[in-house]
């Protein structure tokens, strides 16, 4: 079976999906008084990742672009190259079996400790160690110009989270990838983290181009996501909150733009601002 058979149309039709969150009986202080009413928290789920039958790791993930998460994490850790290594992809359950032509060397601590979970968020995210013969992270070096408003025209769309009506994006971050003015990937997630191998791992199964585009994120920046992004080849990654010291090192030494403290008129470039052209 072919990695990118049977893929969704539209992997937005998701964002409002009800699994990601289920309701329960709680007890509510409304106007002085506690009573009992329903009400609803997000879903957290462990998803095992198997790679050429050797199980790789656990992710506490919300439901929902499994198969894309599991694709984005194996590109961003450097297991895949490219989405044609992917010679299978199946969804099985709460696991992911992931097939490839030239099954690559994984860690001996990974075989050591192979269903260790990596948690949702905190300091530097994942902890996953990659083996030592992945592909390397190539320097962004492109000479393109992207103007300040469409950081800020992307912007809207993260700071509104979705213009999510049923209110589904609650306890969720949230991160899409722009380019050419309009939204062409996007997921919601527990952790940042999952949100943006979600994103990148649809991407890399519908076949849509990286160079040129923009990635938000509802959450801060992490060592780990400057990694991600620039293990896509995507120039500028945006947030409405901020870089870690650790995370604009990345970003400088492999040519990514990240930019912070988003706002519906104006934001902080922290690093490679000559991408970011002032608008005419």
């Amino acid at each position: 079976m072919s990695a990118r058979k049977n893929l969704r149309a539209n992997n937005f039709q998701n964002m409002s999906d009800s699994n990601l969150h289920k309701p329960i009986v709680a007890s509510l202080f409304r106007n002085k008084e506690i009573k009992s009413g329903e009400t609803r928290i997000t879903r957290e789920v462990n998803v095992e990742i198997r790679l050429n039958g050797t199980p790789l790791v656990i992710l506490p993930a919300s439901p929902g672009m499994w198969r894309e998460l599991a694709a984005g994490f194996l590109f961003s850790w450097g297991l895949i190259d490219r989405i044609e290594d992917l010679k299978d992809l199946r969804e099985k359950g709460n696991r992911i079996e992931a097939k490839t032509g030239n099954p690559p060397m994984i860690t001996p601590g990974a075989r050591q400790a192979p269903n260790r979970a990596i948690g949702t968020g905190g300091g530097g995210g994942v902890v996953f160690s990659g083996p030592r013969n992945a592909a390397p992270v190539r320097k962004i070096r492109d000479r393109i110009k992207i103007p300040a408003r469409e950081i800020l025209r992307g912007g809207k769309e993260l700071l509104s989270r979705g213009r999510d009506p049923a209110d589904q994006g609650r306890g969720l971050h949230y991160s899409f990838l722009w380019g050419g003015g309009v939204k062409l990937a996007a997921a919601r997630d527990i952790a940042r983290h999952n949100t943006m191998d979600k994103v990148i791992g649809d991407c890399l199964l519908r076949g849509v181009d990286f160079p040129g585009t923009i990635l938000f994120s509802s959450g801060r920046i992490s060592s780990e996501m400057a990694h991600k992004a620039a293990r896509a080849g995507i120039p500028v990654l945006v947030t409405q909150h901020f870089p870690t010291d650790r995370a604009l090192a990345e970003a400088k030494a492999l040519g990514l733009s990240v930019i912070g403290y988003l706002r519906k008129t104006d934001f902080t470039v922290f690093s490679r601002p000559e991408r970011i052209s002032r608008d005419e």
